[in-house]
């Protein structure tokens, strides 16, 4: 209890910072918050909020790795239960989630960093386009994100005081991890890789028996801890094997018979059991060995809650097996399938585009503290490169991963910006030095902005004036610049001009966050929006909603929707109420089928098809082409060197990209696919 008290006093703060706190968490409230129903339900949100309302009305949920672990639906399939099933229910979780995680740094991070770092990491996590997006989004994304920063910081807490307490609340946000989705075994893989070059010593020493077990350090214990309670999860990389035997241990999409990331055949199945078990006894035997009664107690927790969940509460024990198999299994599968196909560089895109706050700040800071960090420092420098590296390398790249990537770098640009406004502090130099130190990068980018984005097709005499007051202003700061280095050193010139760019970037990002997330964001002329559904579905379900009550009174329409090309979705989730809803693939449909309903939504592709059934009975109907779901158009694509040398050398496309960076004015199109609405005329 004593090390639990010590924890809490730790947290306390003072009437400054709990007022400068109060208003964050204001700010936070009101950005997850405000107008949350508004926007169009996604293909995926309406996935995950269907299966969750299903599981709300006690018709169970068996866990599927498409939709990743089962936290999600158990936690926000109670908030349905709670609080009723609806557009702003749905994103209810993901929010909640985004305040927390704004809380983190500042109560469990300020006695390891300071203060300031720790606000400073606050405020980016509130205002950080990808938080604030997908804290507003009905994914797990944001939750992998508070349970990723709780192993953190339990992780240091560790290292540092060595108290159990530490370890067991490590222990609970790692199997929370797992529980909520299969990104989860990328950091793991991060931080036991960190873990096991910090223990080398100890490990060799206990393989020759020359170290003894009470005298490992506490990177060590931690490696041990992290090493047997996922081993027995990381047994489905077998399948990565698979052809050197001629089974099946992790069956590829598409295989006849079995589902995605299953064994497929007896021998496969007896296999893949054999190799689980002996992971399990290895973990036993390593774990008895490392702490006795302790690890019990650590495997009992992860291993309880693990089973609690898989299991559904033991309503579904098949659950088990496939979170211990399929969970990875599924994943490794869709390594070749790489949805989405996006390049290699497709994360240093978007973090450009969005994260360029902690993007820029993250390479100072990385290279700085390679040479001069401490152990702390160093691991963010090695989370974050591990990040980039390994979410680059997979075969699937998506604008809601980036939330995995960005962490470390928001951490990272943190820490450091407490450094730099240290050292400035310490300093106390002249007013006026600081003043025009912290102006002239303002200066600067402000010319090169009006540089790059101004019109210079129709030279005339006045524009050449213009170029030239440009170039002068730059020439002109850049004087000082140089002026202010020999003066007072490259070091003390580095700091402020590193402060002023921050506070540039961070206002600029607010800019950013507000238009990506409350400026049409269901217009995916945002990278970070991706394929979006379109909003005048989102009209159209609550006009259905609206005709059903005035001409029936009750949810008795009969709808029918083509399911082709996943129309079913998110159509699942918006009539979920209406008990006359039926999907028929219309790329596959029968002709003998007698169908005439209020309401019929089909792909534009079947158009001639339904006309040439229905004939005449369509006379009845009123119809109108409406977008069902659109995408942004991926002109960042470079197919071959001289594409990118022509990119970047000609001044029109240059000017493009600015453009969209600063004002989001795309240069082609979006693109979409549609459906066709028909409406009785009676109810039109």
């Amino acid at each position: 209890m004593s090390k639990l008290n010590l924890t809490i006093k730790n947290i306390r703060l003072t009437k400054f910072e709990y007022l400068l706190t109060s208003v964050l968490i204001i700010i936070a409230i009101f950005l997850r918050f405000y107008d949350l129903s508004s926007r169009a339900v996604h293909h995926d949100e309406s996935l995950h909020g269907f299966f969750s309302w299903q599981f709300a009305n006690g018709m169970g949920y068996d866990h599927n790795p498409l939709m990743h672990g089962i936290f999600w639906f158990i936690a926000n399939g109670s908030l349905f239960f709670l609080f009723g099933d609806n557009d702003f229910t749905l994103r209810l979780l993901p929010a909640i989630f985004g305040i927390i995680l704004a809380l983190i740094p500042i109560f469990f991070l300020k006695e390891k960093i300071g203060f300031l770092p720790s606000f400073i990491m606050s405020l980016i996590f509130v205002f950080s386009p990808h938080l604030l997006y997908f804290s507003r989004f009905a994914r797990n994304d944001i939750i992998i994100a508070v349970w990723t920063m709780g192993l953190f910081v339990f992780l240091w807490r560790y290292l540092e005081k060595r108290h159990n307490l530490s370890l067991y609340f490590l222990v609970v946000f790692l199997v929370l991890g797992f529980l909520t989705k299969e990104t989860t075994y990328i950091t793991v893989f991060i931080f036991g890789l960190w873990l096991l070059f910090k223990s080398r010593i100890d490990l060799i020493g206990l393989i020759f028996f020359k170290k003894k077990v009470k005298d490992l350090n506490p990177c060590t214990d931690l490696f041990i801890v992290f090493f047997t309670l996922c081993l027995p999860l990381s047994a489905p990389l077998s399948g990565v094997f698979q052809n050197l035997f001629g089974l099946i241990l992790v069956a590829k999409e598409g295989t006849l018979g079995v589902s995605t990331g299953l064994p497929s055949g007896f021998l496969s199945y007896t296999f893949a059991i054999g190799i689980s078990i002996s992971f399990f006894i290895a973990s036993l035997i390593i774990g008895l060995l490392w702490g006795g009664r302790k690890w019990l107690m650590l495997a009992s927790l992860f291993w309880g809650l693990y089973i609690l969940f898989y299991s559904t509460f033991f309503t579904n024990l098949p659950g088990i097996g496939t979170g211990i198999w399929q969970s990875l299994g599924y994943w490794i599968s869709q390594q070749d399938v790489a949805r989405g196909g996006q390049p290699w560089y497709y994360y240093f895109i978007v973090l450009f585009s969005y994260e360029f706050l902690p993007l820029i700040c993250t390479f100072f800071a990385s290279i700085y503290y390679i040479f001069k960090g401490d152990s702390f420092k160093r691991f963010l420098v090695f989370w974050f490169i591990s990040t980039i590296f390994f979410y680059s390398l997979a075969g699937e790249k998506m604008p809601w991963l980036t939330v995995n990537i960005i962490l470390p770098m928001i951490i990272l640009t943190s820490v450091f910006f407490g450094d730099v406004f240290e050292k400035i502090y310490r300093e106390k130099l002249i007013l006026r030095f600081n003043i025009f130190a912290f102006l002239i990068p303002i200066i600067i980018l402000f010319t090169i902005f009006s540089l790059l984005i101004t019109n210079w097709s129709n030279l005339n005499i006045e524009s050449f004036v213009n170029i030239w007051i440009y170039i002068s202003i730059i020439l002109g700061s850049s004087y000082y610049l140089v002026f202010y280095i020999f003066k007072y050193g490259f070091n003390s010139v580095f700091y402020r001009l590193y402060f002023s760019i921050c506070l540039i970037l961070m206002l600029f990002t607010i800019k950013v966050s507000i238009q990506t997330s409350f400026e049409n964001p269901d217009v995916p002329d945002e990278m970070i929006v991706y394929t979006q559904t379109s909003p005048h579905l989102h009209d159209l379900s609550r006009r259905i909603y609206s005709k059903s009550l005035q001409q029936l009174g009750d949810k008795n329409l009969e709808i029918i929707i083509d399911s082709s090309d996943g129309y079913t979705w998110p159509w699942a989730w918006y009539l979920r109420d209406f008990n006359n809803t039926d999907y028929v693939d219309f790329d596959n449909f029968n002709q003998d089928s007698e169908l005439q309903p209020d309401v019929l939504i089909i792909h534009e592709r079947n158009k001639i098809k339904v006309e040439k059934f229905f004939g005449e009975k369509l006379n009845s109907y009123n119809h109108n082409l409406i977008p069902h779901r659109w995408w942004f158009p991926e002109v960042y694509r470079i197919t071959s060197y001289n594409d990118f040398l022509n990119r970047f050398s000609d001044y029109r496309k240059i000017q493009n990209i600015t453009n969209y960076l600063l004002f989001r004015d795309l240069e082609t199109s979006i693109g979409s696919v549609n459906s066709i609405v028909y409406f009785k005329t009676d109810l039109y």
